[in-house]
């Protein structure tokens, strides 16, 4: 789990299957649907290690920098600007996807 809100992450799943002993790698959003496909791969009689998480602070920080600006632009009396509607639009959006407080 990531340490906190403010650290995105995604969960890796490796699975092994084939005669061929291939591995395959599934990333997820969340750790309950890593854990849910690696479910159903073991009903399947694939198996599977993980969920591994992997933390992403880059995008986090991409977006608490936007949020930033956003807020700059604000005060700079760019409130009703496009780009800076445009840019808050985004930076909500970035930060629901990634679980952003």
């Amino acid at each position: 789990m990531a340490k906190n809100n403010y650290e995105p992450a995604i969960y890796a799943v490796i699975q092994t299957g084939g005669s061929t002993h291939e591995h395959y790698l599934h990333s997820f959003s969340e750790k309950r649907a890593a854990s849910a496909y690696i479910r159903k791969a073991k009903r399947a009689s694939y198996r599977c290690i993980g969920p591994f998480e992997i933390l992403l602070p880059a995008e986090g920080n991409l977006a608490r920098i936007a949020a930033k600006t956003v807020e700059w632009l604000k005060r700079e009396g760019h409130r009703n600007d496009e780009h800076t509607l445009d840019l808050e639009r985004a930076v909500l959006e970035v930060q629901k996807d990634l679980r952003l407080n």
